[in-house]
């Protein structure tokens, strides 16, 4: 019986009355208004189009009748604008009552680059197989250099350095890999921070957030108690909980800089705002805890460098890292008894530009003499901040004094790198910039 009805139009489902479908390629479309509505433009003769040329007149007309009209009137009025033009109907109501909105120039994003830089990337581009932006702004300075000495690209169409330097590196986010810290740190960081914080039953309970108002979030004075906690203790707390974030971020720089997990020389490394040895903890991860290197740690706070000391001589005790720390409160104060020689130096700046009482102007001063006692030889910066804009405020004006030292900008922007918390797999964002200074033609020896 079922299959038998199943043919008949009774058992059929009525249509709904406030549908209908117009012909012509038009869609079904409800009727809530009038009773006769154009559904497509294509149901409309040709000469019975408005070409837009002709709109900003029919608007100009048709607006006066709209408003002075009665509601009938206005029903008609926009059943034909609406037709004329094509316009949606309640585009077309926004227009007659003047709350359209008004675009003022050319639209789209501005351009970066001219035509000659963007055939120059294009034949990059297609000479490295297609790969993404961020694959395409590291092969740059190995990828340039050897189309030119095969003839496939010209001096003139060096995006990077014949165009001028147009190519601007923020404008290709970096995104890192998976960054985490390797075993032999978690375990140092267990032994001497963590096991220290659950032995204590005023610290043991502290929550995330607390220790953000405790820590004033990395930017207090960690040489003065809080509360019932003393110095000591805020630095505990600062070395565990915030501590990891900066050694994941300096990690994954610094496997950008030493991509062989090796320095070519015995390098010098100058950390300032050092907190507890987070620089040196990052490069031992990166070159290896045995590597040799020279670190001097510069931070205000002598809580800071009292456990950054620890932590280097843990290090250097349990897993036999060869490394000559040298600690101070500023940079003046740094004493340097070796000559001048041509080592490189890779200065650290982390988080140093978020503190409101630094003086920025004196910092580089102070650090452009230090240089000079080094000796000559190349200088890497490397900065990292947070991404808001409070943090950096300060940095043009670091930028500007730099620039007035011989330093060049090489990359700097907005990057992300992924971590792990609590098991899920999340995105930290950061501001960083690399700067660097080519090395002095001449060394300047003091008589003895």
């Amino acid at each position: 019986m079922r299959g038998a009805l199943a043919g008949t139009s009774s058992c059929r489902k009525p249509a709904c009355p406030a549908t209908r479908n117009f012909g012509g390629g038009a869609l079904p479309r409800k009727v809530y208004y009038r009773s006769i509505i154009v559904a497509s433009q294509f149901l409309l003769p040709k000469e019975a189009r408005c070409r837009r040329s002709a709109r900003k007149e029919l608007v100009a007309a048709v607006a006066e009748r709209c408003q002075t009209g009665s509601a009938a009137e206005k029903g008609r009025i926009l059943d034909e604008f609406v037709a004329l033009t094509e316009y949606h109907r309640k585009h077309a109501i926004r227009i007659l009552s003047g709350n359209a909105p008004k675009l003022n120039g050319r639209r789209g994003r501005r351009c970066l680059y001219d035509q000659a830089v963007t055939e120059a990337l294009v034949v990059l581009w297609e000479a490295s197989d297609r790969v993404c932006g961020k694959r395409l702004k590291a092969l740059l300075p190995v990828l340039v250099p050897a189309l030119e000495r095969h003839g496939h690209l010209s001096a003139g169409q060096n995006p990077v350095g014949g165009c001028g330097g147009r190519i601007q590196a923020d404008t290709i986010p970096i995104v890192s890999e998976f960054t985490s810290l390797p075993d032999w740190l978690n375990e140092l960081r267990r032994l001497e921070i963590s096991s220290r914080i659950q032995a204590s039953r005023k610290l043991s309970g502290i929550s995330i957030r607390d220790v953000l108002t405790i820590t004033e979030s990395g930017r207090a004075n960690f040489d003065e108690p809080w509360g019932d906690l003393a110095a000591e203790d805020r630095v505990l707390l600062y070395a565990h909980f915030l501590q990891p974030g900066h050694l994941r971020e300096l990690i994954a720089a610094f496997r950008q800089l030493f991509p062989d997990d090796a320095a070519r020389e015995t390098p010098i490394f100058l950390d300032l705002g050092c907190g507890p040895f987070t620089g040196g903890l990052a490069i031992a991860s990166v070159l290896g805890p045995a590597a040799l290197h020279t670190y001097v740690g510069v931070d205000q706070s002598n809580q800071m460098c009292k456990l950054g000391e620890h932590l280097a001589q843990a290090m250097s005790t349990r897993f036999g890292c060869d490394v000559q720390a040298t600690w101070s409160s500023d940079i003046p104060s740094i004493v340097w008894t070796d000559p001048p020689r041509w080592t490189p130096v890779f200065v650290i700046v982390s988080y140093l530009l978020a503190s409101a009482s630094l003086d920025v102007k004196k910092a580089v001063s102070d650090l452009d003499q230090f240089l000079d006692k080094i000796g000559r030889g190349h200088v890497t910066i490397l900065y990292t901040n947070s991404p808001k804009d409070l943090p950096n405020k300060n940095y043009p004006t670091f930028c500007k004094c730099l620039y007035r030292l011989g330093f060049e900008k090489a990359t700097g922007g907005l990057g992300e790198i992924k971590v792990e918390r609590s098991g899920t797999f999340s995105i930290r964002p950061l501001r960083y910039a690399l700067f660097t200074r080519q090395p002095r033609r001449r060394l300047e020896l003091k008589r003895t």
